[in-house]
């Protein structure tokens, strides 16, 4: 539990409270509108399919940012190895953060984002059979973390990109994510 403590720490250190504000905004959107439909038009979603997509496309996302975070420890990359001597101007718990630590937590938290949301959702299918009324609340919460895990996964695929096809000489002067 200490960990995951240093970890959000650590997270809100390197990205800041207005990057996670900034981060919900599209997923808070695509939540609404099962509710807006709902409101406007009576028709109830069935939630035991709804919940079993995001459970699928969960474990795949999960599955896609392990292969992700191995990728970054396995290869002998330089531009890997360049990242991580670019401080960021972050110190945290004493260590002055690096372009590489950034990625680091940025592939941890969602990580971790995306195996609670995983487990959130089946514990909400498993519920969704007894108590009825949790599809007002089941769908479109678990519509929110999907999308959420789904633009974080896109944002550090875009940066361990920019890492990994940046000339060496743009290393030295400046962070390509």
């Amino acid at each position: 539990m200490t960990n995951i403590l240093i970890l959000i720490i650590d997270y809100f250190r390197i990205k800041g409270f207005w990057h996670l504000a900034r981060s919900l905004v599209i997923p808070l959107f695509i939540a609404l509108a099962p509710i807006i439909i709902d409101l406007t038009s009576g028709v109830q979603g069935n939630i035991s399919s709804i919940l079993e997509t995001a459970i699928n496309v969960l474990g795949i996302l999960l599955g896609f940012q392990i292969a992700i975070s191995a990728l970054l420890v396995s290869p002998n990359n330089r531009n890997i190895e360049t990242a991580k001597g670019i401080k960021i101007g972050v110190t945290s718990f004493k260590k002055d953060k690096t372009l590489f630590d950034e990625l680091v937590t940025d592939i941890t938290w969602t990580i971790l984002c995306t195996s609670l949301s995983l487990l959130l959702s089946i514990i909400a299918l498993a519920f969704a059979a007894c108590a009825p009324w949790l599809s007002h609340v089941a769908i479109p919460f678990s519509l929110f973390i999907l999308s959420y895990c789904i633009c974080l996964t896109v944002e550090i695929a875009i940066n361990l990109y920019l890492i990994l096809k940046a000339k060496p000489d743009e290393n030295n002067n400046q962070s390509p994510a």
